[in-house]
């Protein structure tokens, strides 16, 4: 699944980088296959992190959260400016800080430090209980000590 286009690399970067960065024949229009290439990237390193997250399949996700969207354009945008670093440098730019920017975002969510907005997937990780109680402590409870707030274990 594409989750952004050549219109969300225009939205972000400017018509004039775009067309920079991926006319490879020198025509004044931006070629398909590179933009494309980096378009595949973003998905690809956005992909790798949710598989982490939810089972192959729940693949295609129903709906694609706009954190989603945003963190494989990152990772594109990333990928243009890596491609034509002498436009990138011209303009003040580094591609860095985008792909770092992407690979946080989603390290969060594998992370459970930030949870996704809800699609139809199921997370993989939401059949596991953990405790930290033993067997017994699990039947009965966790046991009121002298009144004061302290638990056994």
């Amino acid at each position: 699944m594409a989750y952004n286009g050549e219109s969300d690399l225009v939205n972000a970067l400017g018509r004039g980088f775009v067309t920079a960065a991926f006319d490879d024949n020198g025509d004044g229009v931006a070629d398909p296959a590179p933009m494309q290439a980096a378009l595949d990237f973003g998905d690809a390193q956005v992909n790798s992190y949710l598989e982490k997250l939810y089972p192959m399949n729940a693949w295609p996700l129903a709906s694609v959260p706009i954190v989603v969207k945003q963190a494989a354009l990152e990772f594109s945008i990333a990928f243009a400016m890596r491609r034509r670093p002498e436009i990138s440098q011209a303009l003040g730019q580094d591609w860095k800080p985008y792909f770092d920017a992407a690979t946080e975002l989603m390290k969060r969510f594998v992370e459970n430090r930030q949870e996704l907005p809800n699609t139809s997937g199921e997370p993989v990780n939401t059949r596991t209980r953990v405790s930290t109680m033993s067997a017994e402590e699990e039947a009965t409870g966790p046991m009121f000590i002298h009144g004061i707030g302290d638990f056994s274990r």
